[in-house]
């Protein structure tokens, strides 16, 4: 399913697995468990400026909500880190130069997303990709 996504540019935001799938499907590597995982806490990530995450949310910063034990330990062909966590994980990927529009959050934006506006810019930005 991610292959064809990426492949007939069909909008995605893959969360979560969805990023590690993504993440190993395009070559990378995963670390498969992380030494301070990253289970059952929040905590802010660092988004890089001019990303389309970046531009997607308005902020700098984001609170993530988190339950992953891995992460991404090298990046698969493609795809740049955006956000990061304190420790340095990779929080969010993109993939310029994609079919169509992806972006991949290592966090779980649906736990928060109705009561912090910031993470539901996440769905609202997916939502007007997939109309276009």
């Amino acid at each position: 399913a991610a292959e064809h996504a990426l492949t007939t540019g069909l909008p995605t935001l893959a969360i979560c697995r969805g990023l590690q799938v993504v993440n190993v499907l395009r070559g990378g590597r995963l670390r498969q468990h992380m030494e301070a995982d990253h289970r059952h806490m929040v905590h802010p990530v660092t988004v890089r400026p001019g990303s389309l995450l970046a531009g997607i949310t308005g902020e700098s910063r984001v609170t993530a909500s988190c339950y992953h034990h891995q992460c991404a330990s090298g990046l698969g062909e493609g795809l740049v880190a955006v956000a990061h966590a304190v420790d340095g994980t990779v929080e969010a990927a993109e993939l310029p130069g994609a079919a169509g529009w992806f972006l991949g959050v290592q966090w779980h934006p649906e736990d928060t997303a109705a009561n912090d506006p910031v993470n539901q810019r996440l769905f609202d930005a997916l939502v007007t990709a997939s109309r276009r």
